[in-house]
């Protein structure tokens, strides 16, 4: 959980295994604003934002990444390999065999974006091939949100900020 998903690594599979069980998964929670502590949000956790873009980052190796709303378990995103997963088959720059040269982002508009507060759960699970150790892997998403506006939580802040000193909430 936290941290634990930017980078680790992924033990090879015992010695017969057959390759297509040779993976390794693992799977991490954390909330929509991992990375954002600061009060500028309104009113702390219970601000809602919709999701807009959703990047996925993993190393070679990588089989499939899924980011899920942890409490629904629906996936919101997924990438695979030849489905938003794109490895080289060839010696061209950009397409060099077995080299990961592609990860395809999930977007979202104002119609389909998913809607989270703050402090909702999502899931990272990625499948990485193990059939050879792989060290300094990750496995994490990069995203964009973009919060909700509500007229309560912006008079909030504003008040909490001291700029309505000179007018109403309505000013």
């Amino acid at each position: 959980q936290g941290n634990g998903n930017i980078e680790y690594d992924v033990p090879a599979c015992k010695p017969g295994t057959p390759p297509a069980e040779c993976t390794h998964t693992v799977s991490s929670e954390q909330p929509v604003d991992y990375f954002y502590s600061d009060e500028t949000w309104g009113d702390g956790q219970t601000t809602e934002v919709d999701l807009a873009f959703a990047a996925p980052h993993v190393h070679v190796s990588a089989l499939s990444l899924e980011l899920q709303d942890a409490v629904t378990n629906t996936t919101i995103c997924k990438v695979s390999r030849g489905d938003g997963v794109a490895y080289g088959g060839g010696r061209a720059a950009g397409d060099e065999e077995n080299y990961l040269v592609g990860l395809q982002p999930c977007s979202f508009d104002g119609a389909s974006a998913p809607r989270f507060r703050r402090d909702h759960r999502l899931r990272t699970i990625a499948v990485y091939n193990a059939t050879t150790a792989q060290t300094g892997v990750m496995s994490l998403w990069l995203m964009s949100a973009a919060q909700v506006y509500n007229a309560a939580t912006c008079k909030a802040a504003l008040a909490r900020s001291g700029c309505l000193a000179a007018g109403g909430a309505d000013a």
